[in-house]
């Protein structure tokens, strides 16, 4: 089940990450790891939010 989660975002990420960086500058690469970065935040907010759905109880094992 997670690897259907995570496949949205690995088919998508790489051609975005790829528009970021059609110029090498830094800008751009700023850009990237930018946009990088908030993904993973929100990926993680995602799991967590399923963790919650799960038990409140964060730091048990289900």
């Amino acid at each position: 089940m997670v690897f259907f989660a995570r496949s949205g975002g690995a088919l998508a990420g790489t051609p975005i990450g790829g528009v970021f960086i059609r110029t090498t500058t830094v800008a751009n690469f700023r850009h990237f790891v930018l946009f990088s970065g908030i993904m993973a935040l929100v990926g993680s907010a995602f799991f967590v939010a399923a963790r919650l759905m799960q038990s409140r109880k964060l730091f048990v094992a289900i």
